[in-house]
């Protein structure tokens, strides 16, 4: 019936069986002397028990794949979740695998937070279908992750062409990230204008402080997800950018927690008031420009920084003359043009 319905193991199940039975029967009809053949139980449980250890021995090796292949199920499950949830994310909450994360697991920490916004995005997306954006933003991406893991940071979360990422071992990390990604946005932009397309500017905002990294949502839908005033600030200094016509900013938290302020070509740009906030805060101003307009900016820095300082004790004539000294020795300086509009108005 086994062999029939077709068992694992039925038919070597059936012949060790079968073996035993025929060698008995012999036996007993050999020592009623009606046949004379000679002993054969021992030959008989010699096949019975090989045809036991046989299937014993498929089924472990069975049992041992399946095992392998559960063990590879997992780590391939893991290594496609880790793309939905960061493995830097699990790391931080101690977590092994995405299986071990519940509803409420959070930690406190210290760290830096990036923004990275493509500028223009809405103008240049309406004239693409469906598909050449999502094309489109999946090619820059590719360009712009690895730039960010290689500076020990990972990204938390995309929002729409925006990126949010994270940096837990110390902010030069954040910074230096912001100076790579340009650079790889201007390798970038080459090939583009060769391909005739247009080319791709972002703008960067850094803050750092104390984020609560955590698990929120319910038992049929989570998601990791960062809670801090540290994040909103970032957020919408990435957004001053487009208002001093700036590439990369920084707040005064971060300023002031760099180390080795000589290592990067920063600027104060002033002060500006944020949503959420009852007081403006000061702007720093990350330098990422060509060799020859940075090199300007920082002929000019101690020229520009007075001209601010001018420009906040209200000091609107002395600041215009600043700022045009500034733009007389950097036509280039953005910035500048913003602040003597200012003036001017």
């Amino acid at each position: 019936k086994s062999i029939i319905h077709s068992r694992e193991g039925a038919i070597p199940s059936t012949l060790g069986t079968l073996a035993l039975i025929i060698s008995g029967v012999n036996d007993v009809l050999h020592s009623q002397i009606i046949i004379n053949t000679g002993y054969i139980t021992p030959i008989g449980l010699f096949i019975f028990i090989f045809f036991q250890g046989y299937m014993l021995s498929v089924r472990f090796s069975k049992a041992f794949k399946d095992v392998e292949e559960l063990s590879e199920n997992l780590q391939n499950t893991n290594l496609a979740y880790s793309k939905f949830v960061p493995t830097g994310f699990l790391n931080l909450l101690e977590k092994k695998s995405i299986t071990n994360i519940a509803l409420g697991d959070q930690i406190q920490k210290d760290m830096a937070v990036m923004f990275v916004d493509i500028r223009g995005f809405t103008t240049v997306s309406s004239n693409m279908s469906p598909k050449d954006n999502f094309d489109f933003i999946n090619s820059y991406l590719k360009n712009i992750g690895p730039v960010i893991r290689k500076n020990n940071g990972f990204i938390d979360k995309y929002i729409g062409d925006a990126i949010m990422a994270l940096f837990p071992n110390n902010l030069e990390d954040a910074i230096q990230t912001s100076l790579d990604i340009h650079h790889t946005l201007y390798q970038v932009n080459k090939k583009r204008v060769q391909k005739g397309y247009s080319t791709i500017a972002v703008g960067i905002g850094i803050n750092v402080g104390n984020l609560m990294l955590g698990i929120i949502g319910e038992s049929e839908r989570m998601e990791s997800t960062v809670i801090s005033d540290v994040v909103n600030v970032a957020s919408r200094v990435e957004g001053l950018c487009k208002i001093f016509q700036t590439s990369i900013l920084i707040t005064e938290v971060a300023y002031l927690r760099i180390k080795n302020k000589n290592l990067f070509p920063i600027r104060y740009i002033g002060k500006s008031f944020i949503r959420g906030k009852e007081e403006a805060i000061k702007i720093y101003e990350v330098i990422s420009e060509d060799e020859e307009i940075t090199q300007k900016k920082l002929l000019t820095k101690e020229l520009f920084e007075t001209a601010i300082k001018y420009f906040e004790e209200y000091n609107f004539e002395k600041a215009k003359i600043s700022f045009e000294k500034v733009l007389e020795l950097n036509p280039n300086d953005k910035t500048s043009n913003y602040y003597l509009g200012l003036c001017e108005g």
